[in-house]
């Protein structure tokens, strides 16, 4: 990942991942959690249990049978292994991840291999200098130069085994697409997928995906000091999980005065929605004494759903994966993104450089 960066002379450095001292509060009713204090999670044992599982590291790369433990749900698992001390942290790196006691452990251990547990650990997550993640982008796009096209959509494909075309329109009206090879990154779902040519394995494959939802955004809100992070905390849940849909915490952005705000849903929502719900639960904290008052407005906000693609733990005990990643190189196809490996960037670079040689060769 570091290389990357450093291709394009863009410096990385830590990540500040603090704030000041945290308030929980249960966001159905506004009012603090009187008493909760975070558990300490036990990574160690969380670590060794991880220890039995190597093959997850490098992707979903998964035995048969699959064994019974990764097949469990998680709140399963999490009770069979004594780890109700970790689960909060896990709610806290898994947002957008729907029902998190509900989910195949698979998908927990898969998200918080050793890598990230070592992050977490010596906080050792990496940013650019400046804040900026979108300066990557940004020389990448200059380095392509005109064989990028942005705001271009495609709207019908043929794909085969001796090349693909895609017709897209662009700014500038209709394109033809021709090449050897394509690589699709997207979330694989049918709807966003139909205009790719899909074929019947494909098709029967990315019908299986459920969907979590996730949206972020920046929020002015006058009178708030700037360290101010308010976490949502369920009162008298199990574990205390905050029901979604529901706004997961707001804290300090890197600008005076803004506050980033994460929100998960267990069913797609629009932004129109989202940002009434967030709204509303800035609304209770007030009216319950929570945060001082307050007149909230957005300034930025993304959709970043769908997120976190997942199927039943029966399609995983079938060979789900085995099949999914046999898709590869099909029709003069690759499949990249988070779907393929997991939601960080760090290991997708990784999963793109094992995908090069059959890509380029």
């Amino acid at each position: 990942m570091t290389s990357y960066f450093g291709r394009f002379g863009i410096s990385l450095v830590t990540a500040n991942l603090g704030g000041g001292p945290a308030i929980y509060a249960d966001f159905r009713t506004g009012k603090a959690v009187s008493g909760y204090t975070p558990p300490v999670p036990d990574l160690k044992t969380y670590l060794g249990i991880l220890q039995q599982y190597p093959y997850l590291i490098p992707g979903y790369y998964l035995p048969d049978p699959v064994p019974d433990a990764l097949l469990q749900p998680f709140g399963e698992f999490v009770a069979a292994n004594g780890l109700s001390s970790i689960v909060q942290l896990t709610a806290e790196f898994a947002q957008g991840f729907n029902e998190l006691l509900q989910l195949p452990a698979l998908y927990i251990l898969r998200y918080l291999d050793p890598t990230a547990i070592e992050n977490i650990i010596f906080n050792t997550f990496l940013t650019t200098k400046d804040n900026d993640n979108s300066a990557l982008y940004q020389a990448a796009t200059a380095f392509l130069g005109q064989d990028v096209l942005l705001s271009t959509t495609v709207v019908a494909g043929q794909r085969g085994d001796h090349g693909v075309q895609l017709f897209a329109i662009g700014p500038q009206g209709p394109v033809t697409i021709s090449a050897d090879k394509i690589v699709i990154t997207i979330p694989p779902l049918p709807a966003a997928l139909a205009a790719f040519d899909l074929d019947a394995a494909e098709l029967g494959l990315f019908s299986q995906f459920r969907q979590g939802n996730y949206y972020t955004g920046l929020v002015q809100l006058p009178g708030i000091p700037d360290q101010t992070t308010v976490w949502n905390i369920g009162a008298h849940t199990p574990y205390n999980l905050a029901p979604l849909p529901a706004l997961y915490m707001f804290g300090p952005s890197s600008v005076p005065g803004l506050f980033h705000v994460y929100f998960g849903s267990n069913i797609p929502l629009s932004d129109l929605q989202v940002q009434a719900r967030i709204l509303e639960s800035f609304g209770r904290l007030q009216a319950a004494g929570t945060i001082p008052p307050t007149s909230p407005a957005f300034v930025d906000y993304a959709s970043h759903t769908p997120y976190e693609l997942t199927v039943s733990a029966p399609d995983i005990a079938a060979g789900f994966y085995s099949s999914l990643y046999g898709l590869q190189g099909r029709r003069s196809t690759y499949w990249n993104g988070a779907t393929f490996q997991a939601h960080d960037s760090a290991r997708i670079w990784e999963f793109t450089e094992t995908l090069l040689p059959s890509i380029t060769g």
